[in-house]
């Protein structure tokens, strides 16, 4: 039961990190204004507003990590990236 557990935390990070990657790339697509973003229906605008409040949040968790990481004797810059993408 432990090692089934531990499968699916694994591949839940996996996914996670995959939902960001996406969730990014979605918004730096906006940024550009590309006329292929035009074409996508209204109702995906809940599914990624939910993306970017995940985004911001993972953000400030790899700040907090960041700012934390000393006191665990861990390199800030290496443990907020992982947090964030976590």
């Amino acid at each position: 039961m432990v090692k089934f557990i531990l499968k699916m935390l694994s591949f839940i990070k996996v996914i996670s990190t995959g939902l960001m990657c996406i969730t990014i790339a979605w918004e730096l697509g906006h940024l550009s204004d590309l006329p292929i973003w035009q074409t996508i229906p209204n109702y995906f605008n809940y599914i990624f507003l939910l993306a970017r409040f995940a985004l911001i949040i993972h953000v400030i968790e790899g700040i907090a990590a960041a700012y934390y990481a000393p006191t665990q004797n861990k390199n800030p810059l290496k443990y907020g990236i992982y947090t964030f993408t976590a």
